[in-house]
């Protein structure tokens, strides 16, 4: 804890010197630190340090640097996002402390579909065709609607606009045993352009043991992809259609019964298929030629289906065929249409507006929903205008109306301030009234397998929060070339009715009622959550030097504290990332160092003695760890191509300790320990982008 404090305190000193160095120094430079163009939440591309709200990019370059296969080790080294894994469900993440169910993910401005356990597998998402990422940590529920709740990441895929053919490659080997490939092929005729891809995954899986059930399950990917743009003529207007494909198999293998007995020996295995298949179609661009009128439509269908196939293997000298397990298998498929349009204008020099529709009907079949097929839709409206009363300041103030299938929505509303201290200097503030209707699982979906007995819900109610944000931003560029980039953001959530399980009974009217007693659950709306945390982030760069310091705090609220005075209101915890990179241009070979250091986690849970009937409270703990990569890059033909090596968790991180005896809805719970990371993986990877042929 002294080593945090000081190097927050570190990180204040060089706040405070550097202001008062630039208010003292009239020589200095004023010169945007970043004009990257973003597109996430704004009424138009907007240069970013101009956006009225916080947003960070991760770009194609960073995530090379990181040498990351997917979206999961993308956000492994980012601050304020926190990654879990399960062998079967894939990723878990939270972000301003709040759960992946209040965090919505757009691919191109589209939403994903397919949560498991409220969140979406980070893993389905392959980076080689990823040119940046958008991520505002603000609720931004009026313009997104539900899962929103928590912030938005918008994924934007890379457009070829060359002439010729144009092709990427790409491949990458790991000691773990997994390898990934990559080929994506473009060109542009006059109007239209087209861009085709694939890429290939494929994981033997890992264990720390010699058991045939694997920590790490063995997993294959194949994904397809294809877009073709058209741009109007005489007209700022580009239309685009996008199809992706992808198909993932999950193996994961039981230990073997029967071992004595070798003519008898069996295992039982599962295998776990995805399939998605993603349609859009888009318009989007300027409606005149004074840029006065901005149009961005879409129309998409989302289709997803994940297969439980349950399998009796034979094993040693057992010559019996396998079997399927009819019982322990079943497919649950979700689909979805999206329907959204907006048009932002602008009213003299001072007012601008943009006004929408989202119009979103989900519906899902399977053995697990109680009527073999439910539905869900949602019809919104929402208009936000944005004012510049004064040069220095901006007013944004939104409102949504909806009407949801389960009952009318009440209204969600937001306002948002940024103020220009001075040239580079910026503070935000923002508040909403957020919301998070329940969804498809949480309502209809049964649970029930040998782990698990969990109930959906019908009578759920949406969840509302009030959420409150308050940043500060410095950006300068000293003479000499020297950029610094500074940022602190506050934040505060407060959500009523939040859905949580809990284990029931029924009554006599086939009621859920709450029992302690019972390994069955359902979903109830009976949490108050709140959490508040500060985000402090410090670039630097000078020629080929970057350096990015980044500590969060945050605190999350104990819901026993409020019946037991010995249990603190906030547990907090404190993380920090370190990443330092240069390059030598000369040479075309770059550095690249990352640290993440993440504090323990604690948790308070009541348990029933279900034999004396006493209540104790248990206190769990996941102990803190850290990750470390580096990688070295070299480019060759004027960076056509590329190769690059590297160590990934040098440190050598398998498993923490996990100290408690609670048990949960998911199994699990007791003294142990968690699996973290893989080990240390060396890793070779080459990338040849883009090399042109007729």
């Amino acid at each position: 804890m002294r080593l945090a404090i000081k190097i927050v305190f570190f990180l204040l000193l060089i706040s405070s010197k550097l202001i008062a160095q630039e208010l003292l120094d009239s020589i200095l430079l004023s010169v945007s630190f970043d004009e990257e163009i973003v597109v996430t939440g704004q009424y138009s591309p907007t240069e970013m340090q101009a956006s009225t709200l916080p947003i960070r990019v991760i770009s194609k370059e960073m995530i090379m640097q990181r040498a990351a296969t997917n979206l999961t080790e993308v956000f492994q080294q980012e601050a304020n996002i926190r990654i879990a894994q399960d062998p079967v469900l894939g990723t878990t993440m939270t972000m301003n402390g709040l759960e992946g169910q209040h965090i919505k993910i757009l691919i191109d401005g589209v939403p994903m579909i397919g949560r498991s356990d409220g969140n979406l597998d980070l893993d389905r998402i392959q980076v080689q065709d990823i040119e940046r990422i958008e991520i505002i940590e603000n609720a931004m529920s009026v313009a997104y609607g539900t899962n929103a709740l928590g912030g938005i990441i918008n994924i934007i895929t890379k457009k070829n606009q060359q002439d010729a053919w144009t092709t990427r490659i790409a491949g990458q080997l790991q000691s773990n045993e997994q390898y990934n490939a990559s080929i994506a092929l473009g060109k542009k005729w006059k109007n239209f352009a087209i861009d085709l891809n694939y890429n290939f995954s494929h994981f033997n899986g890992f264990s720390t043991d010699t058991l045939r059930s694997q920590t790490w399950n063995p997993k294959q990917q194949h994904f397809v992809g294809g877009r073709l743009y058209y741009t109007i003529p005489s007209s700022k207007i580009s239309l685009s259609y996008q199809y992706n494909y992808l198909n993932e198999v999950i193996e994961d293998r039981g230990n073997v019964k029967l071992d004595a007995f070798p003519s008898l020996s069996y295992a039982k295995d599962y295998d776990f298929v995805t399939i998605t298949q993603d349609h859009s179609i888009a318009a989007l661009g300027y409606l005149d030629d004074n840029k006065q009128y901005y149009l961005d439509a879409l129309v998409a269908f989302n289709d997803y289906q994940r297969a439980k196939n349950a399998y009796f293997r034979s094993m040693k000298e057992n010559v019996s065929e396998d079997t399927l397990d009819q019982l322990d298998s079943d497919t649950t498929s979700f689909q979805a249409w999206n329907i959204r349009a907006t048009l932002a204008s602008q009213y003299g020099k001072k007012l601008d507006f943009k006004a929408g529709i989202d119009i979103r009907y989900d519906y899902t079949t399977g053995a697990r929903i109680k009527e073999e097929r439910a539905i869900l839709g949602d019809v919104a409206a929402f208009v936000n205008f944005r004012y510049q009363p004064i040069r220095v300041l901006n007013i944004e103030a939104g409102i949504r109306v909806a009407y949801n299938t389960t009952g009318l929505i009440p209204i969600t509303y937001s306002l948002g301030l940024k103020w220009k201290i001075k040239d580079g200097m910026n503070l935000r503030f923002s508040y909403a009234r957020a919301i998070r209707t329940p969804s498809l699982k949480e309502l209809y979906l049964n649970f029930v397998d040998v782990n698990h007995n969990i109930q959906g819900n019908p009578n759920l109610k949406p969840e509302y929060a009030h959420t409150l944000s308050l940043g500060w931003s410095y950006n300068k560029v000293y003479q000499g070339g020297h950029m610094v980039n500074i940022t602190a953001n506050g934040f505060y959530n407060y959500i009523q009715q939040q859905i949580t399980l809990y284990s029931y009974e029924t009554d006599s009217l086939g009621n859920f009622v709450i029992d302690n007693q019972s390994n069955n659950y359902a979903y109830f709306n009976l949490e108050k959550h709140q959490n508040w945390g500060i985000n402090t982030q410090v670039k630097y760069q000078h020629k080929g030097l970057i350096i990015r310091l980044g500590a969060t705090l945050i605190g999350h609220y104990n819901q026993l504290s409020s019946s037991e005075e010995s249990i603190a209101p906030f547990q907090y915890t404190l993380e920090f990332t370190q990443e330092v990179s240069y390059t030598f241009k000369k040479m075309g070979l770059s550095l690249s160092l990352f640290r993440r250091d993440y504090d323990k986690q604690v948790n308070y849970t009541a348990v029933t003695n279900p034999i004396t009937q006493e209540t104790a409270i248990v206190q769990n703990t996941l102990q803190g760890y850290g990750l470390m990569d580096v990688t070295i890059s070299k480019h060759f033909f004027n960076k056509g191509l590329s190769i690059s090596a590297g160590v990934k968790n040098i440190l050598d991180v398998q498993q923490i300790n996990q100290l408690g005896t609670a048990a949960t809805a998911h199994g699990g719970g007791g003294n142990g320990s968690t699996s973290i990371a893989m080990g240390r993986i060396f890793f070779l990877r080459l990338v040849c982008e883009p090399f042109q042929f007729k």
